[in-house]
């Protein structure tokens, strides 16, 4: 299980960036509400950083807790598989809004092998940070 997660890894490290949008758009630092398949409410910041055409994504879970994730954009969709530091894996895809105010907004669906039904998050960027 081990080797397919880093072997995605790998690929979305590698995948071609299909929309024509410049990939530092997303860049930046992101405030995370969400509701987990249980119905349990939870809060962290994210960091999405650009590498190449693909996207890292780390998750800083509030009071404790992260996972990281490497996700590919099309059009105004993100998708990114992630692993939590329990070892757990899922799967998360984002529609990309962008708010009256200006900011991005990535509306989430996501979910881990056997969950009974969808977690949903919501990011909203807080700061946007040029590409390196």
């Amino acid at each position: 299980m081990r080797r397919f997660v880093v072997a995605l890894l790998i690929l979305g490290l590698t995948a071609p960036l299909v929309h024509g949008q410049a990939p530092d758009v997303l860049i930046g630092q992101y405030r995370c509400d969400g509701v987990g398949a249980d119905g349990a409410a939870y809060r962290a910041t994210v960091d999405i950083a650009a590498h190449g055409d693909a996207y890292t994504l780390t998750w800083h879970f509030q009071p404790d807790g992260a996972a990281i994730g490497v996700g590919v954009r099309h059009k105004d969709a993100l998708a990114v598989i992630y692993q939590l530091d329990t070892g757990e894996i899922g799967l998360v895809a984002y529609l990309i809004e962008q708010a009256s105010s200006g900011q991005l907004r990535l509306v989430g669906r996501w979910t881990v092998p056997g969950a009974p039904s969808m977690g949903t998050e919501v990011l909203v960027q807080i700061t946007r940070r040029a590409a390196r």
